[in-house]
């Protein structure tokens, strides 16, 4: 595998790792118990989540609402940087502070086989790696990007017809098929940040909000056809092919002059 550059300025503000499966026993009573002492070493604080989903169901009244309400652990590390998510149907790997995919995939695979060794996993119903940046540059004027990002994204600059200041655009871009591999780009300029700076994983770099323009990336693998059996060394390889074109799709977002004044200091 070529070894790739590491940039001293990179924009990532987080990666997440998924993988859904058919439903599992859930983690509770002295399964979360044994869970909980698994994970100590390196993810020694637990935070109880819920999952609250919305269902609609043909009564005698006409339609009903109905909530189901899902309890969960999260276990973080001490510096609140990485965090294992733990529902009846999947696994999340969160982290604000990515040290590189050898050491993230490295991640995925301890947390997995410790899930799967306490309530087995009997299939893999999809598998997602996503990452999130913000592009930043200092005194941005407007949406001026043209000097940071291709200008295959920057659509948006062109002039509207209604004769009023642009504000914002988004843009998505989807490769690949369903089911199937397949990836999205989801981008555009932004305010603030795009994820929670207040929220629970805390970010390797804290910035002041402002200007930033968003490369979101969403590479995922669902099954065609039959479930396949949950096996660690098959799941590893496919977010390995997962992987490689999230850089790519990266490198050609940005400029040289991005890459050179901003990534490279």
């Amino acid at each position: 595998m070529p070894t790739r550059e590491i940039y001293p300025g990179a924009p990532l503000a987080s990666v997440a790792f998924e993988l859904r499966h058919p439903e599992a026993e859930p983690l509770a009573g002295a399964l979360r118990s044994d869970l909980q002492k698994k994970l100590a070493s390196r993810y020694p604080l637990m935070r109880s989540h819920r999952n609250i989903t919305q269902s609609f169901e043909l009564g005698p009244k006409g339609p009903e609402s109905r909530s189901v309400v899902e309890e969960f652990p999260r276990f973080l590390d001490r510096r609140s940087s990485i965090s294992a998510s733990f529902t009846a149907t999947s696994i999340l790997l969160e982290t604000s502070r990515y040290g590189g995919w050898d050491d993230f995939r490295s991640s995925i695979e301890y947390v997995c086989e410790i899930r799967n060794s306490l309530s087995p996993i009997y299939g893999v119903e999809r598998l997602g790696l996503r990452y999130v940046d913000e592009v930043r540059v200092d005194d941005i004027e407007g949406n001026a990007w043209g000097n940071w990002i291709h200008p295959s994204l920057l659509a948006g600059e062109m002039a509207d017809s209604s004769g009023l200041p642009l504000r914002l655009w988004q843009g998505a871009l989807v490769y690949g098929s369903e089911p199937g591999q397949g990836l999205v780009l989801r981008y555009g300029p932004g305010d603030g940040y795009a994820t929670d700076p207040n929220g629970e994983l805390k970010r390797q770099r804290p910035t002041a909000p402002g200007p930033f323009f968003l490369l979101d990336v969403d590479s995922f693998w669902q099954p065609e056809n039959d479930v396949p059996e949950y096996n660690i060394d098959a799941v590893l390889a496919q977010l390995d092919e997962l992987h490689t074109p999230v850089r790519e799709v990266f490198e050609s977002s940005i400029t040289d002059e991005y890459r050179e004044k901003v990534l490279r200091k």
